[in-house]
């Protein structure tokens, strides 16, 4: 499994992905998240050259002082879940972004696998 910042030959997979996991119907929403997100926000994890899970972290927050960033988007495709490879997608991407000097995150999250268009927010956790 790799994990790596996305690159623009990866981003048709990774809409596609985007779009199973969350698209409400009606392209507008995802539109707005793939023409307002630079390709170097989105992480994803590959099995050879298939995608198969991704999220996007946002370095755009400043908390106290010290810069942060979020994540969002986050998911992997049902027939790769229950292996780690969100958690371990997570970890490089905190890495990730200790490099840039971000040190505050956040992340907002459903309790199960809504879709989008459910608005159910379980938790939003901050470290």
């Amino acid at each position: 499994m790799q994990f790596l910042k996305a690159k623009t030959e990866d981003m048709p997979q990774v809409k596609a992905l985007w779009t199973q996991m969350f698209d409400d119907g009606t392209q507008g929403f995802c539109e707005f998240v793939f023409t307002s997100t630079a390709n170097e926000n989105f992480y994803i994890a590959k099995d050879g050259d298939k995608v198969v899970s991704m999220l996007i972290a946002m370095a755009d927050m400043e908390y106290k002082g010290k810069k942060g960033f979020y994540l969002y988007s986050a998911c992997t495709l049902p027939e790769y879940r229950g292996r780690g490879i969100m958690g371990e997608l997570v970890q490089y991407t905190l890495e990730e972004q200790r490099k840039n000097g971000s040190s505050k995150r956040t992340a907002v999250c459903f309790a199960e696998n809504y879709c989008i268009r459910s608005s159910k927010y379980s938790c939003c956790a901050s470290g």
